[in-house]
């Protein structure tokens, strides 16, 4: 994690304040009200009952100081707490319940710890979005060794043809070229969604260039339809499913092999927003249709990749051939 020295520290004095505040507010429930130039509260219990609960809260953020990559609700329940508190003080002070000498306890209670609990939770969120959807997680390490294309199709690998092999095998860049025919749906909402992604123009001999490039966790994938980029980023799943992403969209399929052919099964469309992903409508979402085969007498791979509305309407289609060419393994 980043910074991660420095939210433990955070959190370490964070704790021993909360103690402190509670014992305080335990010993001396007044005490609040006298520097804040207020009339003793008739009821010392309940003050002494919250500094009870501040110094429990002082236990768990030496939880998160422990362990800062799985203490981010801990903290976003803190923050959410100096956010409203100070909301609550303001009420009271406007409205003349409360001299404004009670503001200096949001002072020290809430202000000071905005910037260092929102800059933890900012670091920390990548640790709890995967530990809440385990299954988002990217393969690395040991796992991936084997190559992440036979990570993905595992048992079905060898049922494959050379050439779609050699397509989805790991290792050095790799540069496949050829031509496709591209058509794209007529339609406002076809058109609309086509216009969100930089999908290839219409053509009936496109040129075709595919460069594969292997990153930390998967691999990168540069179409260049005719001087048009088309930068899409893999990588296999913990649920065993391949993602894709191309902007602020992610694509997830499962695979089949039909009679030699790979056919990638959509199974679901998040929109990306940072590191959140909001699973798309349905109405909103594409499908996807692809799937990739090794022709006779043809010493390259086939494609045809087609994308659809919902409602079943093409957006874009394209089939293309492709051959292995420069840097190719």
């Amino acid at each position: 994690m980043r910074r991660q020295q420095v939210h433990r520290w955070t959190f370490i004095i964070a704790g021993i304040y909360n103690l402190c505040w509670g014992a305080y507010a335990g010993i001396d429930p007044q005490g609040f009200f006298r520097m804040a130039g207020m009339a003793p509260t008739p009821y010392p219990q309940i003050f002494a009952c919250l500094g009870m609960v501040i110094g429990v809260y002082g236990l768990l953020y030496w939880e998160v100081a422990r362990v800062p990559e799985r203490g981010w609700l801990i903290a976003a329940i803190g923050l959410l707490g100096k956010v409203l508190g100070p909301i609550g003080m303001v009420w009271m002070v406007g409205t003349g319940h409360w001299p404004p000498g009670a503001l200096w306890l949001c002072a020290f209670n809430d202000f000071i710890w905005w910037i260092p609990f929102g800059l933890y939770l900012w670091d920390a969120w990548p640790h709890f979005r995967d530990d809440i959807h385990g299954p988002n997680q990217p393969v690395t390490g040991e796992s991936l060794s084997e190559g992440m294309g036979r990570l993905w199709l595992r048992t079905d690998w060898d049922a494959l043809p050379p050439a779609v092999q050699r397509l989805h095998s790991d290792g050095a860049e790799t540069v496949w070229t050829g031509t496709s025919g591209v058509t794209r749906g007529a339609g406002f909402w076809p058109r609309l969604m086509a216009a969100t992604m930089p999908f290839p123009k219409p053509g009936d001999d496109v040129s075709l260039r595919l460069v594969l490039e292997p990153n930390p966790i998967g691999q990168t994938w540069c179409r260049r339809f005719a001087g048009r980029n088309f930068l899409t980023f893999q990588h296999v799943r913990a649920d065993g499913l391949l993602s894709e992403r191309a902007r602020f969209v992610e694509l997830r399929f499962g695979h089949r092999v039909e009679d030699g052919a790979l056919v990638y099964e959509h199974c679901q469309t998040s929109l990306c927003l940072g590191p959140v992903r909001i699973p798309c409508p349905g109405f909103l979402a594409p499908r996807i249709e692809a799937r990739e085969w090794q022709e006779d007498g043809f010493d390259g791979v086939c494609a045809s990749i087609v994308a659809k509305t919902a409602g079943g309407r093409v957006i874009v289609s394209y089939t293309g051939r492709l051959q292995a060419g420069e840097g190719a393994a």
